[in-house]
């Protein structure tokens, strides 16, 4: 239940999922079967969302800058850095 309400509602990344359940003490296979229930289309159709509606609020016109931004907005978020870059490429 914690991991599917932070994904959905708060969008959270699985990197930051996971380390807020090993700070509850949770054991690594209960939050690797906990995360496997997160769908790769789900978590990919998440990221694209975040990535289009971060890129409507940010107002710069440099292509670098504005990918940038997101990509350090969605690694806050817990995506994984190299899945992050990848999309923004």
């Amino acid at each position: 239940a914690f991991v599917k309400g932070k994904f959905n509602t708060k969008s959270w990344g699985k990197l930051k999922i996971k380390q807020h359940l090993k700070q509850k003490k949770i054991s690594n296979s209960c939050i690797n079967k906990a995360l496997d229930e997160i769908s790769n289309e789900d978590y990919f159709n998440k990221l694209n969302g975040l990535i289009k509606k971060k890129n409507k609020l940010l107002v710069t016109d440099n292509e670098y800058t504005r990918k940038q931004k997101i990509g350090r907005y969605l690694i806050g978020k817990g995506f994984e850095s190299e899945i992050v870059w990848e999309e923004l490429a």
